[in-house]
């Protein structure tokens, strides 16, 4: 029931053909990479946005979406390898989202952006993240914040 967004992929489905490693788990920019094949908007889904509460005693999950317009974009392995990197990261979630965002803007000098986490309900509260560059940019967030659409959570959230 939440609206779909067109050409909209989900990261883990698209890679998981692709042999890989993923080895690290504090947050590495350096693992992003570009793909120069990779042409028009780029709108990903990843269900493995994972990282500590600020305590550190805590995992929170969540789904992250992205959205990415420009001349340049991820390369797919990369940006997952990059996400899973902040798995031993302790932060809140805006602060998380917050750091995603700004180095996907500093890799991908992108037109607009727009960086959107749902994560795992706690105490009966949703914990929605969203940072977009622009009005533009905004087709990602509007889509899975949408309130004329059921609030449905998948597993992880």
């Amino acid at each position: 029931p939440y609206t779909v967004i067109e050409g909209a992929f989900d990261l883990e489905e698209v890679v998981s053909s692709r042999d890989f490693n993923i080895e690290t788990y504090n947050k590495d920019v350096e693992l992003l990479k570009v793909d120069p094949r990779h042409k028009g908007p780029f709108y990903t889904k990843s269900t493995s946005l994972s990282s500590l509460t600020k305590s550190g005693n805590k995992v929170m999950n969540g789904d992250l979406y992205i959205s990415i317009e420009g001349k340049s974009y991820p390369e797919l392995v990369s940006l997952l390898q990059y996400i899973v990197s902040y798995r031993d990261e302790a932060f809140t979630e805006e602060e998380l989202v917050e750091s995603i965002y700004n180095d996907l803007l500093t890799k991908y000098e992108p037109n607009s952006l727009c960086v959107c986490a749902k994560y795992t309900r706690r105490n009966g509260v949703d914990v929605n993240c969203v940072r977009f560059s622009d009005l533009g940019s905004t087709e990602v967030a509007i889509n899975i914040l949408n309130k004329e659409v059921p609030n449905l959570k998948t597993s992880r959230q």
